[in-house]
């Protein structure tokens, strides 16, 4: 073999080895699922204690409020946290910077609105086979999830005899099953207020203040076992209503229902 020859088919042969020992994204996962250990009804306890730590925040889409004091409406929830048991090598892969899984394929924190008001839909119908999105999974084990999803709110300090006055809400997140021990839920990116980046402009809910706080509670059959939650408080004020025969009426006390909603 003549030596140009040779050197061009060794350079050929060096360059496509990445490509031939690259693998799929479905190749990949199969590898972290069938890992020893790996399950999908533990939490990954990574953190300090065995704790791991889930962020989480809400971005209002599209909000109302009804005459009996019930918040609805449309809204994305942002889950983020580390399960070092779905790590991976990104130079195996095949360009690939995340992974792209059906949530119920993987370990999933259990964190609901305490004060939901449809209790006729299934509490984590989001998380359902079909009915979410994927979760991503970064190279380090990382997962954020963002699904969309409908809700309904008991709002407890409405004031019914004050329609278009300001009234305050609040959304109250929290782990069903697990203590702070095992989850601990913080806000997402450690924020102090919602994210109204995507809140529409033609909901007829008007976000005047709001807030996001941490609460840590105690329950005396439990003493060493803390039970966070998110309190996101809102004061909010119709912009208009909307009467079953179809008829807009509009706030009276606002100089224009064209402000913005945030």
């Amino acid at each position: 073999m003549y030596p140009c020859v040779a050197f061009v088919s060794l350079f050929i042969a060096i360059w496509a080895a990445p490509a031939a020992w690259a693998k799929t994204e479905a190749e990949i996962l199969q590898e972290i699922f069938a890992r020893p250990g790996f399950a999908t009804t533990k939490p990954p306890g990574e953190g300090p204690n065995g704790t791991t730590e889930v962020q989480f925040g809400v971005t209002p889409i599209w909000l109302e409020l009804s005459p009996k004091g019930v918040i609805k409406g449309k809204m994305w929830y942002k889950y983020m946290w580390t399960d070092e048991r779905l790590t991976w090598d990104a130079d195996q892969a095949k360009g690939l910077s995340s992974l792209k899984v059906n949530p119920t394929q993987i370990w999933m924190p259990d964190i609901f609105p305490y004060n939901r008001f449809a209790s006729y839909h299934s509490m984590f119908s989001y998380l359902s086979d079909g009915s979410a999105s994927n979760a991503l999974i970064m190279t380090t084990g990382s997962i954020i999830f963002v699904p969309e999803t409908a809700e309904e709110f008991i709002c407890s300090d409405v004031n019914l005899d004050d329609f278009w006055g300001d009234q305050e809400c609040y959304f109250k997140f929290g782990s069903w099953t697990y203590d702070g021990n095992l989850l601990n839920i913080v806000p997402f990116e450690g924020k102090t207020e919602l994210d109204l980046d995507e809140y529409d402009k033609s909901s007829p809910l008007l976000i005047k203040k709001n807030s996001i706080e941490r609460v840590v509670k105690y329950y005396p059959c439990c003493a060493d076992e803390p039970y966070p939650h998110l309190l996101m408080s809102l004061t909010v004020q119709r912009k208009f209503y909307v009467q079953d025969n179809g008829v807009v009426i509009h706030n009276p006390r606002l100089k224009s229902t064209t402000d913005s909603c945030a």
